[in-house]
């Protein structure tokens, strides 16, 4: 007998003391299974406290298209190239993510590394893709950016439709 196995939600969750969350969670060792998993989840997948490069970024996202909401709360992303979300399947099977979230992954005591820079090359991406049509909402509270240089970048990019939302 052959069965799947299906979720609602994924998170990803480095569950240690407060003072020990400075140091991310490597996420390279588990890459290969994350892949795996997320094609069998239904809405939602959030990662907290994890240390990711562009390809690991990358890849979560493309295959977390198909989910309502993605997260990286308070995650160190390192970008270091420009993004690219475009899917060579995107015609078969275009974004869902209406909700996208980087919440704490500014510069900060827990948060990562995330700058101005960075996260124009995120809304650049962004703007690319399909993930355009589907987005609504893009979460950065404590993303250490202020709000108006946000939404120049996301008149820039031709994003206004998308609501940025920080809260305190």
């Amino acid at each position: 007998m052959n069965s799947v196995i299906k979720m609602q939600s994924f998170y990803f969750n480095n569950h240690c003391l407060p003072e020990y969350r400075l140091n991310k969670i490597e996420i390279s060792n588990y890459m290969e299974a994350i892949m795996n998993v997320l094609p069998r989840i239904d809405k939602e997948a959030y990662f907290y406290y994890t240390k990711l490069n562009c390809r690991q970024f990358i890849s979560i996202v493309k295959n977390a298209s198909h989910l309502k909401r993605l997260g990286f709360i308070k995650c160190k992303i390192i970008i270091t190239q420009p993004l690219d979300f475009t899917k060579s399947d995107a015609a078969e099977s275009p974004y869902q993510i209406q909700s996208l979230n980087f919440k704490g992954c500014g510069e900060g005591y827990r948060g990562g590394t995330l700058k101005p820079a960075d996260f124009e090359k995120i809304i650049k991406a962004i703007s690319e893709s399909t993930m355009k049509n589907s987005l609504e909402k893009l979460r950065t509270t404590d993303l250490q950016i202020p709000i108006e240089k946000m939404n120049e970048m996301m008149e820039q990019y031709s994003l206004q439709h998308i609501q940025v939302i920080q809260t305190d």
